[in-house]
């Protein structure tokens, strides 16, 4: 295609010039000898190559340090493949690839702070708020690799894009308000019963929905057990409270005094803070 609008622009006798767009505006020489290096060499160079021309990067950060180092593929651990616990043979599941690859992310940022690694590029050193960790996609590795940065307490900013309303922690909360709305909606109950805000356990919701009567709200404030008695007054003193606070208002108190944070982080872990922190607040004012 150079080629051709080459000749077409010659022949109509105007300027034509080719520019090369060899100047990279976000990498350093150490990357980009590595990138450039790699793609001198078949096959990668196939497709790549304009006309057989040499491939190069010039940086336009010149000077600035930088660094590449290549860790091994983390591959899936034959050994705990079939390794059973216990008597009753229960399989115990392999950590998957990306779970080790992000503890072992965590652990050398973790490291590169707790030894105060150089940052020659600033003379000082290293800080948390100096590492960023670039995926090709935002998956399942990425909660993985927040939640070992937070166990290791090294300051992390989060996820910087997230389905909101896809969060665990969101959607138990959502749950709440739609049983706040509709006591007699049982699956909704259910979902809030079994969920960290409440914390029933599968023998717990079994003897309370089994052969009822009514509805599950019903057969709730009708029980007797600590149990039962517990979360209804739990969920009786919300639906009061929602009749007369907004919803930002009632949240926040869910959230805070009442301990609802505390019971969704023991049962989601760390990566759930995000979520619960972009939770919709109040506008200023109101």
């Amino acid at each position: 295609m150079q080629r051709h609008f080459s000749e077409r622009v010659k022949a109509a006798k105007q300027e034509w010039a080719t520019v090369p767009l060899e100047i990279s505006f976000r990498s350093t020489d150490a990357v980009l000898d590595i990138v450039d290096g790699r793609l001198r060499r078949e096959p990668a160079r196939d497709g790549v190559a304009l006309d057989g021309a040499e491939i190069r990067h010039r940086p336009w950060r010149a000077g600035h340090a930088g660094r590449v180092e290549l860790w091994p593929p983390v591959l899936p651990d034959p050994a705990a493949e079939g390794r059973t616990l216990g008597p009753a043979g229960r399989t115990e599941a392999a950590e998957a690839p990306r779970a080790r690859l992000a503890r072992m992310i965590a652990q050398t940022v973790a490291e590169w702070i707790r030894t105060g690694e150089p940052l020659p590029s600033r003379d000082r050193p290293i800080r948390a708020g100096d590492v960023l960790v670039l995926v090709r996609r935002r998956g399942g590795f990425v909660a993985e690799l927040l939640r070992e940065l937070k166990r290791l307490d090294v300051p992390v900013a989060g996820a910087d894009r997230m389905v909101l309303t896809a969060q665990l922690a969101v959607m138990d909360l959502m749950a709440l308000g739609r049983f706040l709305l509709l006591p007699e909606d049982d699956l909704t109950l259910a979902t809030v019963l079994k969920g960290p805000l409440i914390g029933f356990d599968e023998d717990q919701l079994f003897i309370l929905a089994q052969g009822r009567p009514g509805s599950l709200w019903s057969a709730l404030r009708a029980r007797t057990e600590p149990w039962a008695v517990e979360a209804r007054e739990t969920l009786s003193a919300l639906l009061a409270r929602a009749d007369f606070v907004p919803p930002h208002a009632l949240y926040a108190e869910l959230l805070g005094a009442g301990g609802g944070r505390r019971r969704l982080l023991g049962r989601l872990g760390y990566e759930a803070e995000d979520a619960i922190d972009e939770f919709p607040q109040p506008e200023p004012g109101l």
